[in-house]
């Protein structure tokens, strides 16, 4: 199950030139620095391509990846699950 969960979750990491203000439901901003960004998508409720295009609305995007749970997420969502 663990893995299910974990599996809907994608990171965007964003590098950009504007405001970056506002997102959609099932996006969360994880860090904001200035011209930098990291935007936890959860694919239940929106594709990665439809946050790329709320994020592009708003910026110009310099420079985009797309990332799975990273090992660090995974520990810590177990800890949480598991109450340890």
């Amino acid at each position: 199950m663990q893995k299910r969960l974990n599996s809907t979750r994608k990171t965007l990491s964003v590098d950009y030139l504007g405001t970056l203000s506002d997102i959609e439901n099932g996006m969360s901003i994880s860090k904001k620095l200035d011209g930098h960004a990291e935007i936890v998508v959860d694919t239940e409720i929106i594709s990665v391509s439809d946050a790329i295009g709320v994020i592009s609305n708003q910026v110009e995007i310099s420079d985009l990846s797309v990332t799975g749970t990273s090992t660090e997420e995974l520990v810590v969502s177990l800890y949480r699950e598991f109450e340890i």
